[in-house]
């Protein structure tokens, strides 16, 4: 673990609010970058923006598909806990997450895949009001 790491005193947790498009989903991770850096974790916030992106496409589109509104908001939590950085997703989409077996020639179903091997961790949570928080467990001393 990084000195910098050492020198925060509580646990630290930034969250925002993005709209339910596509088109957020780079706002979201730049989001996650940005905030890693500011924690000094300068070594951590390339993998956490690529943990990120994956995780706030999946709720996109699962959550499109399954007719979300204009005024739908996905929210986007980075936390440091001792040895890791969280990074969750929460959505309304009622589907789970799934890891997928994709063909060679598959566009998609890597995602999750992508996630497991840089987390430590990935896993869901139930909410309230049908919420979901996909997240992932990011080791700092792999970094």
């Amino acid at each position: 673990m990084s000195a910098s790491v050492a020198a925060l005193s509580a646990k630290p947790t930034s969250v925002r609010l993005f709209p339910v498009d596509l088109a957020f989903a780079r706002i979201a991770r730049n989001f996650v970058h940005a905030t890693v850096s500011d924690w000094g974790l300068l070594e951590a916030a390339d993998c956490a923006r690529l943990i990120a992106s994956e995780l706030v496409t999946n709720a996109v589109l699962a959550w499109v598909a399954e007719g979300a509104d204009r005024e739908d908001r996905f929210k986007v939590a980075v936390s440091l806990e001792p040895d890791f950085l969280v990074i969750g997703v929460w959505d309304r989409s009622r589907k789970g997450i799934r890891m997928s077996c994709p063909d060679e020639t598959d566009e998609h179903g890597r995602g999750l895949l992508i996630v497991r091997e840089l987390a430590a961790a990935v896993g869901m949570t139930r909410g309230d009001f049908d919420t979901k928080c996909v997240w992932a467990k990011l080791a700092l001393e792999d970094c």
